[in-house]
């Protein structure tokens, strides 16, 4: 069975009749069927013929549960970003079903100018997990599982080619790398949007042994690799700059391919004095990231994305918040369910502090206090100018808490600004007369958030505390 391995990809049949309906929508005929072969092997000799340190690995051909496999695809579907099809594996005598649905997206490689198109698929049988469906219709290099090892000598190493990567109950996992069949070849990965990394880059995650976690130190070469320039330190009516004290790096070997993934959450904020016109204080979370995949670089992909972010704002005892607004591009991580940019809602917990009666002399401690009893409330706000009016109360803290979004991908990368994902939040004070302490005040900015990793699902708050001083005057 082993010797047959070698050209378990190459062998390929197919019949098929099919009409296109448009570039984008598809249906099949019913009759038609296209058989892939593969091989079956279990997660446990996966991890030990297929990930970790090429160096570190046994033979593929010594794996005691490696089994060649078929599978036969029909009634396959594709209308605008959604396909089903229906399909059988065949595994040592037995047959066992699938019916596959789900939405189609664009892969990670679709970045360096291939196109990949990649599904977000389940199995309704239940039979089995699909971890990968990848359409790869390109003549660039592509990366394998099968073909990266020494005893597969003769497959497809290139070009236009299907992938299914499936796992069943049994821990048992289905690897299908085969010539891309007619049926798929005209998709363009132009036409969709970005999917889940879990559906595409990162579909091992959940078997895989566990990659090398490490937290390196933000120094001004890291920073520079980083695409950030310097970690300016500034102040009063001046941007300043905060760069987490550690970048976040992930490293994991799959196939014949090295992922790196690095992160790094940054705050930019700004604060000038208060007079009795608006007065606007202004912070910033963004993200430094990027993944490398043998020699190319991605961005949007990683294994650490940022959740529970949270921007507050409280000012000395002569100043009163009178509005809020808030600008940002961002994802609901409940099932990736689409961008939200500036123009569209989200939902947030708004928070403030409101005092019943002006307060005394404020120091740096009273102020963080406000932040820390701040009342909440559930409310919709616009990503954009629209804002949140506080008229209506003598407010001395502000925040918003965006605990249904996550942030991942680089906010500026590829020479263009904003074209990744952050959150900017304003808040506008007024001077307030009180009888109460000088004009030189003491305000403070508080920003929290948990960084989460897909590798272990392990989550780690962080939280940063800035003391602004600044004059309050008429």
């Amino acid at each position: 069975m082993k010797t047959r391995m070698l050209s378990v990809l190459v062998a390929f049949s197919m019949l098929f009749t099919f009409n296109i309906v448009s570039a984008a929508d598809f249906q099949s005929d019913s009759k038609s069927s296209i058989t892939l072969n593969g091989i079956n092997l279990s997660v446990d000799d996966f991890n030990k013929t297929l990930t970790g340190p090429p160096s570190n690995r046994t033979s593929l051909s010594s794996a005691r549960s490696l089994n060649d496999v078929s599978m036969k695809l029909s009634n396959v579907s594709i209308i605008k970003n959604e396909i089903s099809f229906e399909a059988t594996v065949l595994n040592n005598g037995k047959e066992t079903g699938m019916n596959a649905g789900g939405t189609l997206h664009a892969g990670y490689k679709s970045q360096r100018g291939a196109n990949s198109v990649v599904g977000d698929l389940k199995d309704t049988t239940k039979n089995f997990e699909i971890l990968l469906f990848e359409i790869f219709n390109d003549d660039q290099k592509d990366n394998f599982l099968v073909a990266s090892t020494a005893e597969a000598k003769a497959t497809v190493t290139s070009g236009a080619n299907l992938k299914i990567y499936l796992l069943d109950s049994n821990k048992e996992l289905y690897i299908f790398e085969d010539t891309l069949p007619k049926v798929f070849s005209h998709l363009e990965a132009g036409d969709f949007t970005k999917g889940d990394s879990r559906k595409d880059m990162y579909w091992f995650l959940d078997i895989a042994n566990t990659g090398e976690k490490l937290e390196l130190q933000s120094d001004q070469q890291l920073l520079s690799q980083m695409g950030i320039s310097d970690a300016q330190i500034m102040g009063l009516d001046q941007y300043t700059m905060w760069t987490n004290p550690t970048t976040f790096y992930h490293s994991i070997y799959i196939g014949g391919e090295h992922y790196q993934s690095y992160s790094l959450p940054y705050v930019e904020y700004k604060y000038v004095n208060v007079k009795s016109q608006d007065s606007r204080w202004i912070a910033s979370f963004k993200v430094a990231e990027h993944q490398r995949v043998g020699n190319y670089t991605y961005y949007g992909n990683n294994v650490f994305v940022y959740r529970n972010l949270q921007i507050s704002f409280a000012s000395g005892n002569r100043s009163v918040f009178v509005k809020t607004e808030q600008q940002g591009r961002m994802y609901k991580y409940s099932g990736l369910t689409g961008i939200k940019k500036v123009g569209d809602q989200i939902t947030a917990q708004l928070l403030k502090k409101a005092l019943s009666s002006l307060p005394g002399a404020s120091t740096y401690t009273t102020v963080l206090g406000y932040i820390n009893t701040m009342s909440s409330s559930t409310g919709t706000v616009t990503l954009g100018s629209a804002g949140v009016s506080l008229q209506n109360s003598d407010t001395f803290a502000v925040g918003e808490k965006l605990s249904d979004y996550q942030f991942e991908e680089s906010t500026n990368h590829s020479g263009a600004n904003n074209n990744g994902d952050y959150f900017t939040y304003h808040a506008i004070l007024n001077y307030i007369q009180n009888s109460n302490g000088s004009q030189n005040q003491i305000g403070a900015l508080k920003v929290s958030f948990d960084m989460f990793n897909w590798d272990n699902y392990s989550s780690t708050p962080i939280s940063k505390d800035f003391q602004l001083n600044y004059t309050s005057t008429q």
